[in-house]
């Protein structure tokens, strides 16, 4: 099938089987005219609304180690509607039992130099600024300099 051979020397081992690409060239003889999925019928998902997104999201935001069952619960909704919530509409996976999100951002990570940046400057302005309380936060925002600036890149 000349199609096919096209395909294949046009996208290499990507491409679709010989009898997937016969099938489109039939369905366009017939006289379909674009590549997207048609409509079909059947019920439309009711779990997965801008509702339930936003008051996932308000919940991991207000307590980073609730789990999944529970923002089922909280929403009424299946386990793996919420699962999807989470980890397809927000982004975020678990790690050491948390949920953050997937990756930071070129504008997360710039913002977070930023504010470490400001953090150095405060200390080196008036070291007594740097209290107790803040003295990890401090070596957090150090480190994350170090790794943003030294180790890692900004995309």
């Amino acid at each position: 099938m000349e199609f096919h051979r096209c395909m294949l020397a046009q996208y290499g081992q990507s491409t679709k089987s010989q009898r997937k690409v016969y099938e489109w060239v039939e369905r366009f003889k017939s006289g379909r005219t674009r590549v997207t999925d048609e409509g079909r019928s059947g019920r439309p998902s009711t779990s997965c609304t801008q509702d339930h997104i936003d008051r996932a999201d308000a919940m991991i935001r207000e307590h980073r180690r609730i789990t999944v069952s529970k923002v089922a619960a909280h929403l009424d909704i299946s386990i793996g509607s919420a699962y999807a919530i989470l980890h397809d509409d927000l982004g975020y996976r678990k790690v050491c039992a948390q949920w953050v999100p997937k990756e930071l951002t070129v504008v997360h990570k710039r913002e977070r130099v930023e504010v470490a940046t400001q953090f150095v400057t405060q200390y080196e302005e008036d070291p007594s600024v740097l209290t107790k309380d803040c003295v990890e936060k401090f070596l957090i925002t150090v480190y994350t300099i170090f790794f943003l600036c030294y180790v890692g890149t900004f995309g």
